[in-house]
């Protein structure tokens, strides 16, 4: 029971978390330049497979001068 409770619960946060960004971004007035670059955008998620997409969701450890482990540069390059 508690179990069910718990997933009810997750799945009611994820919901107003997605259900609430539209809103906001539909409210707002895009400018011409704000809408080209939506479309550069949407075109080139357009091109990426979704291993790449899935790529870029992946967050490598490191410093923030831009100093990385030597193994990520190769871990990047193989997606």
């Amino acid at each position: 029971m508690k179990r069910q409770q718990t997933k009810g619960l997750i799945l009611t946060f994820i919901l107003l978390l997605f259900s609430s960004v539209p809103a906001q971004v539909a409210t707002r007035k895009l400018s011409a330049k704000d809408i080209q670059i939506e479309q550069k955008v949407n075109a080139l998620l357009a091109q990426m497979t979704l291993a790449e997409k899935l790529g870029q969701l992946q967050m490598l450890d490191g410093e923030a001068n831009g100093k990385f482990r030597p193994e990520h540069l190769e871990l990047a390059r193989k997606g």
